[in-house]
Formats: structure tokens, C-alpha cells, sequence
């Protein structure tokens, strides 16, 4: 499918998720609206 994007965050100093990877997520589901 062509419509679609797809972001993965990760912070790699900590090997995964921070808080701010997790704050930039909950922002960008706002902007994007569910399917």
C-alpha cells in the first residue's frame, strides 16, 4: 500500500523508548488521524 508512513522511534544511548520518544508519539497520533 502507498498511503501509508511509517516512524519507529528509539533512542539509542538508552536502547529504547524515552519519554520524549514516547511525548513526539502521542503528538504525531494527534496530527494523524486512527484508520
Amino acid at each position: 500500500v502507498w498511503n501509508r508512513v511509517v516512524i519507529e522511534l528509539t533512542t539509542h544511548d538508552l536502547g529504547g523508548l524515552s519519554t520524549l520518544d514516547v511525548e513526539l508519539a502521542r503528538r504525531i497520533e494527534r496530527l494523524v488521524p486512527s484508520a
